[in-house]
This record gives C-alpha cells, sequence and structure tokens, in this order.
C-alpha cells in the first residue's frame, strides 16, 4: 500500500533509523489486505543481537477497530449538545473537553482548563475539591459502573452553577472517565462535604405547595 507515504522506501528509512538509534521506535502503518480492506497496524521496531548477529526485530498488532472506536466517539464528542469532559482516572487530570463544555464554563482553550483542573473549575471552598473530584473519578473507573453526581462549578467570570454530572468509564487508547454534564440545576443545594452527599430541594409547581427534595450520593 503506498497512498500516504506507506511505501517499501518509508518502511527501509524506519528499519535504518532503529538499527543506528539502538532504540525502539513505535509507529503506525497501513496496509492492504488479501480481501481489499485496509488495516491498521501499531508497530514496534527493535534492534537485536541474535547470534551475535545485529537483527531488526518487529512486533505488529492489528489497531482497526481501535482507531474506527476513536473516530466514532470523536464524532460523538463534538456533535452532541451536552458537555463534556475526559479525565485520565490515574492523575484525576482533565484530557480533554468538547465546545459545549468550554461554552458553558466561558473558556475558550483547552490549556488553560487543563491547568485549572478540577480543583480550579469548581467551588473548592463549599467542598467541591480536586481530591473529591478525583474520588469519583476512580471510583468509576475501578468498579466499571457508571454513577450520576451533582457538582458545583465555576465559571471563568466566577460564577457558581450546579451541574448534574453522568460519569462513565470508557476504553479507547487507555483507559479514561467521560463525564457528561447534562443540566445545570436550581441552586437550592446542601452539600455535605464530610459524607459527600448532596440534597437539593427542587422549586414547586403549581400544583403543590410542598418542596420535592432529589438526592443524589457518591
Amino acid at each position: 500500500m503506498n497512498e500516504e507515504g506507506f511505501s517499501g522506501q518509508r518502511a527501509a528509512n524506519i528499519v535504518t533509523n532503529v538499527m543506528e538509534s539502538s532504540e525502539p521506535r513505535t509507529f503506525e502503518w497501513k496496509l492492504e489486505a488479501a480481501d481489499g480492506s485496509h488495516r491498521v497496524l501499531e508497530v514496534t521496531g527493535t534492534p537485536a543481537e541474535i547470534n551475535g548477529e545485529e537483527r531488526y526485530i518487529s512486533l505488529t498488532r492489528d489497531i482497526t477497530e481501535r482507531r474506527q472506536r476513536e473516530r466514532e466517539y470523536e464524532q460523538i464528542f463534538n456533535n452532541v449538545n451536552d458537555a463534556i469532559a475526559v479525565f485520565d482516572p490515574a492523575t484525576g487530570d482533565i484530557v480533554d473537553v468538547n465546545e459545549a463544555y468550554r461554552e458553558m464554563l466561558g473558556y475558550d482553550d483547552l490549556d488553560t482548563i487543563c491547568e485549572l483542573g478540577i480543583e480550579g473549575l469548581s467551588a473548592s471552598d463549599e467542598g467541591f475539591t480536586g481530591e473529591r473530584g478525583w474520588e469519583l473519578i476512580r471510583a468509576v473507573s475501578q468498579s466499571g459502573e457508571p454513577e450520576t453526581v451533582e457538582w458545583r462549578g465555576e465559571t471563568s467570570d466566577g460564577d457558581r452553577l450546579w451541574q448534574r454530572r453522568h460519569l462513565h468509564p470508557q476504553r479507547l487508547a487507555v483507559r479514561i472517565v467521560c463525564c457528561r454534564y447534562s443540566a445545570t440545576l436550581p441552586n437550592v443545594v446542601n452539600w455535605n462535604a464530610p459524607t459527600g452527599t448532596s440534597s437539593r430541594t427542587c422549586p414547586t409547581d403549581s400544583s403543590s405547595t410542598t418542596p420535592r427534595p432529589e438526592t443524589f450520593s457518591k
């Protein structure tokens, strides 16, 4: 398969570079299968010495389906109306956000959002800390089960808003946790920081004068 630079000459150059540097290298390679379909391979080229001779060893893995899942995920990620943030459960760091998330909190660039992290985008002085957020992310990642919580966010203007967060474990190239924000909620919530629970009194409707409590817990 010679399109997009996947040629014999390029393969030879990669082998030469690996052998000259004495360092392994991982790269992607596309090829055409016998049935005419195109496959995406992840190739790790490693220099080795076998029976006193220098050799190039290639370890190959088919990642076609994984790349397809990632493309489908990106299409959903960028086209839904809900705000979505992607987290690394190992660190609690924000990996990516979609446009709806940026609009919700009033930030234009991903770098600023990643630098602020959970702590800087939350009402941490009300108990919604980075550590608390990371605990929720880790719990969802470890259990493999989605979870819904209410969270107090802070916009770039300093305004605070209640969010309903739907945390979902996902696996693409690495294990991640996606947080979908389906709604902003009325600011009538009592937060119990020590226990990690919140109780929200919903506004009354015309048919009842009794507030309706709605409680979410970790």
